[in-house]
């Protein structure tokens, strides 16, 4: 048996964890693990111009072990418009298959990665099983990083992994600010280590932000429609612990700079 239950939408203020619906959410009396949660965010109030919707989740418990398991919702895009619409993708579903006891208590924060104008929303959906799945998975992510002007890599603050064996996916997304024309956003990520074992370097393409053929406030096209991407399935074998050194790399040159983030799924 699998059900769900959901706590917010909650307002995040600025970049500063955000306990979501003001408690603890106690789960089920018979559910014995944590199967998945999906975040979602949004902006009951309108979008502000220029400032992209970015966010992480974070999972704790006193009742059960689990490590923080952070992890990040689908991103919206920035406008020149703030009457423009919000186009988002569809919310990610992201595995957890936590073991934990019936009745335990989890806490869910939310915290904006940018320091927004008008505070943003966010719900997470959390889906039990009176069953145990596993392995269990873990989350992390690295820092909310700016981008650059130039066609070049940047590099992050770094990633350290504890408790792992391998990672079973890596995710990740950019988005821009102020919008400018015929300057979309095409990259790609990278994470890199002496505790990867075999292949080397993890490289993968992002899902690119078009660019916009005017920057008039009153015209439709200057909103960008920014996607997490997220390359699944993976079976990288890591040493424990493992430090990450993470990558971002325009491949085209902005006039105007954005921000980018990595996150990792492993066990």
């Amino acid at each position: 048996m699998r059900w769900a239950k959901v706590i917010g939408p909650t307002a995040l203020s600025s970049t500063t964890d955000v306990l979501l619906g003001g408690a603890n959410l106690k789960a089920p009396a018979l559910a014995k693990s944590i199967l998945a949660v999906i975040p979602q965010i949004g902006s009951p109030a309108g979008p502000t111009t220029a400032e992209p919707i970015a966010a992480k989740l974070t999972l704790q418990s006193n009742d059960f072990f689990v490590q923080p398991y952070i992890t990040l919702p689908q991103p919206i895009g920035a406008s020149l418009a703030k009457s423009g619409i919000q186009p988002q993708w569809e919310a990610p579903i992201y595995p957890v298959n936590c073991p934990i006891k019936g009745g335990s208590e989890l806490m869910v924060y939310g915290t904006g990665l940018y320091n927004h104008t008008i505070e943003p929303y966010m719900a997470v959906t959390v889906i039990f099983a009176d069953y145990v799945a596993g392995p269990q998975v873990h989350a992390k992510i690295g820092t909310f990083t700016n981008t650059g002007a130039s066609a070049a890599e940047v590099k992050g603050s770094g990633i350290r992994l504890t408790g792992g064996k391998k990672i079973i996916e890596v995710n990740g997304f950019v988005v821009g600010t102020t919008v400018a024309t015929l300057k979309g956003i095409c990259s790609k990520m990278r994470l890199a280590s002496s505790g990867l074992q075999g292949m080397g370097d993890l490289e993968w393409a992002l899902e690119h932000v078009s660019g916009t053929i005017a920057t008039d406030a009153t015209t439709a096209s200057v909103q960008e429609c920014a996607k997490l991407s997220r390359v699944r399935d993976l079976d990288v074998p890591i040493t424990d612990p493992i430090d990450l050194d993470d990558y971002h790399n325009l491949i085209v040159a902005l006039t105007t700079t954005g921000n980018w983030v990595i996150g990792i799924l492993f066990i």
